[in-house]
């Protein structure tokens, strides 16, 4: 009988077995060296900011003086003047168009003067006292070809000129001068005027030529020559 040797089948196959064994551990030590799959990155939110579209007056700013000039502020072109006064303060008020292309001053005796493309056109408020007249403004619908605005005097009898509608419901004082500023709200229409007067202590007034604004609490100044400020529409 021949006894067992390397080369019998169960040697061979204990062989295989061990082999086995040794390679299982090697094997689970390469898999778990394997790298990781990168994370995939959190998609970040949508931050996009949305801006906003200027509303108006960047391109038409100016600046009155006294003696009538008419000066353009930072991008703002050059506007034609066609009346000075040298020497004289007696340039009052200064109002544009929508377009911002022309527009008229305001003088101490409520004349008003085209500026720009503006023709030229008569104030009609017939005011007789000198330094009386106070500001001048433009319609919302106002432009060159159809010019249309309000003269204030101090007052505060507000006067139309060119083709705007009469204004009536608002506050005066016959004898005083009290009246400041004037201001239309920018959804007013010839068929509907809305807008306030500030007085010089301060108070603030509806004007309105169909249905009444609402009244605004005066601040309480005691005096001195306030001006105006936008009118939220």
């Amino acid at each position: 009988m021949r006894s067992p040797g390397r080369s019998s089948p169960r040697f061979r196959l204990v062989c295989s077995a061990l082999i086995l064994l040794m390679a299982v551990p090697a094997l689970y030590v390469l898999t778990s060296a394997r790298p990781a799959p990168p994370a995939t990155a959190p998609t970040a939110p949508n931050t996009t900011t949305l801006i906003a579209v200027p509303r108006d007056n960047q391109d038409h700013l100016y600046v009155l003086d006294g003696h009538g000039g008419v000066h353009p502020v930072g991008a703002s072109p050059q506007l034609p003047t066609t009346v000075s006064w040298p020497n004289k303060d007696v340039a009052y008020s200064l109002a544009l168009f929508p377009d911002g292309t022309g527009g008229y001053v305001l003088d101490a005796w409520g004349g008003i003067h085209p500026v720009g493309a503006a023709p030229a056109i008569a104030s009609n408020a017939g005011l007789t006292e000198f330094g009386i007249a106070r500001e001048i403004v433009m319609a919302p619908w106002s432009s060159s070809l159809e010019p249309a605005g309000y003269l204030l005097d101090g007052h505060g009898v507000i006067h139309p000129f060119g083709g705007a509608p009469p204004v009536k419901g608002y506050s005066s004082w016959p004898g005083s001068d009290l009246a400041r500023g004037l201001v239309l709200t920018s959804n007013s229409t010839p068929a509907t005027v809305m807008g306030y007067t500030l007085d010089s202590y301060g108070g603030i007034h509806p004007a309105a030529s169909i249905r009444s604004a609402a009244h605004l609490p005066s601040p309480g100044w005691r005096s001195g020559r306030v001006r105006t400020w936008p009118t939220p529409s």
